[in-house]
């Protein structure tokens, strides 16, 4: 029999809590993350708000990386698998 359970996102984050324990990823890191590429990759999007997006990316892309998020997601967008891959390099 395994020690593995499901999860949900209270198991993790109880109601009020908004750091997830032994790092430093605040709740909404994962979901902000893939809102950028969203708005990275709208045809829409001018190179401004473009590179204001990329530029959060990698700040939360160490979060991700300390999650490991990296070890079970990969991007279609080369641009951003570049940016997370880098945050795992720099670790």
């Amino acid at each position: 029999m395994s020690n593995f359970k499901a999860i949900r996102p209270e198991d993790i984050l109880k109601d009020g809590e908004d750091f997830v324990p032994g790092t430093t990823a605040r709740k909404g890191s994962i979901a902000a993350f893939l809102k950028n590429v969203e708005v990275l990759e709208n045809p829409n999007t001018d190179k401004e708000v473009s590179d204001a997006a990329i530029k959060i990316m990698q700040e939360l892309a160490p979060v991700l990386v300390s999650l490991n998020f990296h070890k079970h997601a990969v991007f279609k967008n080369p641009v951003v698998q570049k940016i997370l891959m880098d945050a795992v390099s720099e670790l």
